[in-house]
């Protein structure tokens, strides 16, 4: 914090200019941008207000100079900054223009590869998030960039603990912690915290975290101490040690204040905690987390609406100059016709300005009418995303709330029904977050949605989630809405079969297929487990999972079957094309 002072004074210095952006850049070397770059960067913690303002400064200023390592800098601390204030598609945008002013530079890529990857962690896209993330993992070994590659691990390490994936979690901490010593991120030794608790090593698991605490505590870095608080809380908690449990909780979500995605995640953990301890303010806590969600959320929505109005407003403005620039050189030609043919040109001179101004009152016309229908569209096109986003949101309330009531229930046959009903709303929200985050509104990206989807079902159902290999071959297709979700239910009951029942030492391959042909559209669903019973028939399923399957095959006017197979179970289902 020291250096901070220093920096101010660079920046004051150094943009000591007219405040009009052409000669603020005129004015400005590229050492003032740097600086001002460095000062937002180290603003972010503590004034993410601030640095945010700071960072769209030094935008605008590194791409009036044309510089374009400085204009991938400046948009990879915007997007960090937005990032953690939870507006994840700006921060999208920025990562993504990082990327382009960085073509032909390894390391800024491998920046911007690293931020595009944290955008869809953040998003649950884990697959493309793994990719971004190997992207940038193999530039930062091409560079020798040792504390950076560190840093792209402890990502990883991250992204496999959302993925329910500990195991892997923990060897990606480590070689971090390897690669990088003691510089490596404090994030890291929270990762590895967290992978330890998973395994079932809390003991552990305190080691890492107590240091992380240490020095995010020492050095002011409030988003740090809550995630190390609310992981270290959860280690106490598998001990049994509710009471410190609780106390550091509390702690995280009073340090998380302030930063919208920090404060999301230790709501989330002190709700975790009071549940695990039986404590009755657990359902005011868990509310008080989707409460804090759903602000994050809305807080996103209204700047871009703000955004957009900006923009039709610019739009408005120059319309009207427009206008009004046309209105002057009409009467400008006017005057110069009355003087040059004086009486007898006033005549000709009027009829011209008539048809003049018919024809751009028409064209006026016509423009107003294309741009109200516009912005009719796409009002149209931001209250259809809300809904569905807002649907989304709902029906993981509801899965969470029943969750919440099966850990109460002593019946574990009453478990696993509530669970499966659970299983399959998050089905029907990924539908409808597949909806809103897609360029088309009436169509889901299949390959994309079916995936994930796959991959979702594959980590909360299976055995050990990392031994099953998952082998997709999906065509390119966009399928409506009503056509998917049928589709998805049928596939979720498929593949959450063959976790359960398949492997039962937890290991094993699910192939997922969906293809069109000749307008008839075939998911194929097998697996080489122990196969199913010889009694199983999908015409009379005995089971509510499998007569769903049927009620699905012929919601969408066709059937399904299960096909012979040489090893484990391959059931095919076929419907008209829509």
């Amino acid at each position: 914090m020291r250096a901070l002072p220093l920096l101010l004074l660079a920046v004051a210095t150094a943009t000591a200019q007219p405040d009009r952006l052409g000669e603020t850049a005129q004015g400005t070397d590229a050492r003032a941008v740097a600086a001002q770059i460095a000062l937002a960067r180290q603003a972010a913690p503590s004034a993410p207000d601030s640095a945010e303002a700071l960072a769209a400064r030094a935008v605008r200023l590194a791409e009036a100079l044309g510089d374009r390592a400085l204009c991938a800098d400046a948009n990879d601390v915007l997007a960090d900054v937005q990032h953690d204030r939870g507006a994840l598609d700006e921060a999208m945008e920025a990562y993504a223009t990082a990327r382009e002013c960085a073509e032909g530079d390894a390391r800024r890529t491998a920046d911007a590869h690293a931020g595009l990857g944290m955008i869809y962690a953040a998003q649950g896209r884990f697959a493309m998030a793994r990719d971004e993330y190997d992207r940038a993992l193999a530039l930062r070994r091409e560079t020798a960039d040792r504390s950076a590659e560190a840093e792209t691990l402890g990502k990883l390490a991250a992204l496999a603990l959302d993925w329910e994936r500990p195991a892997d979690a923990e060897r990606f901490a480590r070689q971090a912690l390897a690669v990088g010593g003691d510089d490596a991120p404090r994030s890291v030794r929270v990762s590895l915290g967290k992978a330890l608790c998973d395994l079932g090593q809390p003991e552990a698991a305190q080691i890492p975290l107590t240091v992380a605490l240490t020095g995010a505590t020492q050095d002011g870095d409030r988003p740090g101490e809550a995630a190390a608080r609310s992981a270290l809380a959860l280690a106490l908690s598998s001990l049994g040690l509710h009471d410190e449990a609780r106390r550091q909780s509390r702690r995280a979500v009073e340090a998380a204040a302030g930063f919208p995605q920090a404060l999301s995640a230790a709501t989330r953990t002190h709700a975790d905690v009071l549940e695990a301890a039986d404590d009755p303010r657990a359902f005011a806590a868990l509310l008080d987390h989707l409460a804090v969600r759903d602000s994050v959320t809305a807080a996103t929505s209204d700047r871009r609406l703000a955004a957009a109005q900006a923009a039709f407003q610019v739009r408005e403005r120059e319309r009207e100059i427009e206008a009004l620039e046309l209105d002057g050189e009409i009467q400008r030609l006017a005057l110069g016709r009355t003087r040059a043919f004086v009486a007898a040109g006033v005549l000709g001179s009027c009829l011209f300005l008539g048809l003049a101004l018919v024809m751009w009152r028409g064209r006026q016309t016509q423009t107003q009418r294309a741009e109200a229908q516009e912005r009719i569209v796409a009002q149209k096109e931001t209250l259809v995303r809300e809904v569905h986003h807002r649907v989304k949101n709902n029906l993981q309330v509801v899965a969470s709330l029943l969750h919440l009531q099966a850990r109460r229930m002593d019946a574990p046959g009453a478990q696993d029904v509530v669970r499966d009903v659970s299983g399959r709303i998050r089905t029907l929200a990924l539908v409808h977050e597949k909806l809103y985050h897609g360029d088309d509104l009436e169509r889901i990206d299949a390959r994309a949605f079916f995936s994930d989807l796959a991959a979702m079902l594959v980590a909360a159902c299976a055995l050990r989630p990392e031994a099953v290999r998952v082998e997709t071959a999906i065509d390119d297709l966009a399928l409506p809405a009503e056509t998917a979700v049928p589709l998805a239910l049928a596939t979720a009951e498929l593949i959450a079969n063959a976790c359960e029942h398949a492997f039962p030492d937890g290991a094993g391959t699910l192939r997922l297929g969906l293809r069109t042909e000749a307008g008839v559209l075939t998911l194929d669903v097998s697996d080489d487990g122990v196969g199913a019973p010889a009694s199983v028939d999908l015409d009379a399923p005995g089971s509510l999972g499998l007569r769903l399957v049927a009620d699905m095959a012929r919601q969408l006017g066709g059937f399904a079957e299960r096909l012979p197979s040489r090893e484990g179970t391959h059931v095919r289902l076929e419907a008209p094309m829509p």
